[in-house]
């Protein structure tokens, strides 16, 4: 017994006591703090099946700016799923700091992704995405009223 509590704390006292720091960033910041992005590709299976839908993942990235933990909480289908999830482990990131310290940490956020038809075409767009379509449509309208 000694030595297995002997052991156990010795494995406590090896991980640094900043290794659990994880801040949650923004998905708009943690898209602009990519330097590689992969989107994912809607499946054909889905396409043909007609799935569409909202898929919400969960990101954590490592202090490296690799991605160290995505879950998928939301999906229409495991096909779309499995894309998205793959998609986003070739993600990259710049690294993410606390506060005003120059120690990199650990960054969580949720991502949305939308997979739909457009006329008869399959797309796939992050909730960003959608978001600058919904504002250039209205700034689009308010031009037009001013005219």
């Amino acid at each position: 017994m000694f030595w297995f509590c002997f052991i156990l704390l010795l494995g406590l006292l090896a991980v640094p006591a900043h290794a659990a720091e994880i801040i949650e960033v923004d998905p708009s910041y943690l898209r602009i703090s990519a330097i590689s992005v992969v989107e994912p590709v809607f499946p054909a299976g889905s396409v043909r099946r007609s799935h569409t839908g909202r898929v919400v993942a969960s990101i954590t990235v490592a202090s490296d700016g690799r991605p160290e933990l995505i879950e998928i909480y939301e999906s229409p289908d495991e096909e779309i799923a499995a894309s998205v999830k793959s998609a986003l482990s070739l993600w990259r990131f710049r690294p993410f700091f606390a506060g005003d310290t120059k120690r990199a940490v650990r960054a969580h956020s949720r991502l949305v992704f939308y997979f739909s038809t457009k006329e008869g075409k399959p797309i796939v767009v992050d909730a960003n995405e959608v978001r600058a379509l919904m504002l250039d449509e209205q700034s689009r309208a308010r031009q037009q009223k001013r005219k």
